[in-house]
């Protein structure tokens, strides 16, 4: 806070995300798009494959070229996976052993 501030702020919570912590939150955005995060994924990778068209001799450069175009696209595949919530029941399921000697000792 600057000295020609007042000192009073008000606070904006939504989703439970306060103003404070998050000052973008105020005016809407918050987060990661992930369309946005593919365009510039494919875009990264259609010119790395583009610049297999130059003016080089040897394939030691098409070789990188065309390994780090698969490897962007198998990442944002990965990443375009459906995830469950951090909350789900699934995700935190506590282990409850079924065999009852499961820590005996043999």
């Amino acid at each position: 806070m600057s000295s020609s501030d007042s000192g009073h702020v008000k606070e904006i919570v939504r989703n439970g995300i306060s103003s404070i912590d998050e000052p973008s939150v105020n005016w809407g955005w918050h987060g990661f798009s992930r369309k946005f995060g593919n365009a510039v994924g494919v875009s990264f990778a259609v010119f790395m494959l583009l610049m297999l068209f130059g003016n080089h001799i040897g394939n030691v450069e098409n070789i990188y070229l065309v390994s780090i175009a698969v490897a962007v696209f198998v990442i944002m595949a990965i990443a375009t996976k459906p995830h469950p919530p951090r909350h789900s029941p699934k995700r935190n399921k506590i282990f409850t052993p079924t065999d009852p000697a499961h820590y005996a000792n043999n």
